[in-house]
């Protein structure tokens, strides 16, 4: 299910109409002798959101997304994510994602792109076993439709 409104608390109950569809393939591998997993994700919601084109293009909406906001509207998304053991104290990993960027964004964040690299570490050396530690570097963007609209004022 998906919001009935942008970002909304109450959930849409017309499912025939509004809805999200995911996938994942997931595939476990040994590199080196070490464990590491590789996920691939794809997505399409659909929702009554909004068009940045079509709100720049029509001078009558005056900006306002919500006045082209249509029964339906699909966005289409996917990512990836590797993790690797380099050791049986540390990992690595790295993700990816995208969306078309062509529609408001209807749950969630405002994020377009997005992508991450990273480490963790295990808390043995500092005797808290069960614990981990990590540093992630992270850029996320937003489509050129998506940047165009807020450019011009659309909020």
């Amino acid at each position: 299910m998906v919001p009935r409104v942008a970002n909304g608390e109450e959930l849409d109950t017309r499912l025939a109409q509004d809805h999200g569809l995911a996938g994942e393939y997931e595939r476990a591998y040994s590199f080196a002798g070490h464990d590491g997993k590789m996920r691939i994700f794809v997505y399409r919601n659909t929702s009554d959101a909004g068009n940045y084109a079509t709100t720049i293009g029509t001078t009558a909406f005056d900006l306002d997304i919500t006045r082209s906001r249509k029964f339906g509207t699909a966005k289409d998304g996917a990512g990836i994510n590797f993790e690797q053991e380099p050791s049986p104290d540390a990992g690595l990993f790295a993700r990816g994602g995208w969306n078309d960027g062509k529609t408001e964004t209807w749950a969630f964040t405002e994020i377009d792109r997005t992508a991450s690299v990273g480490v963790t570490v295990k808390g043995r050396s500092w005797q808290r076993p069960d614990d981990a530690a990590g540093v992630a570097l992270l850029l996320n963007s937003i489509s050129h439709d998506h940047e165009l609209y807020l450019s011009k004022g659309g909020c």
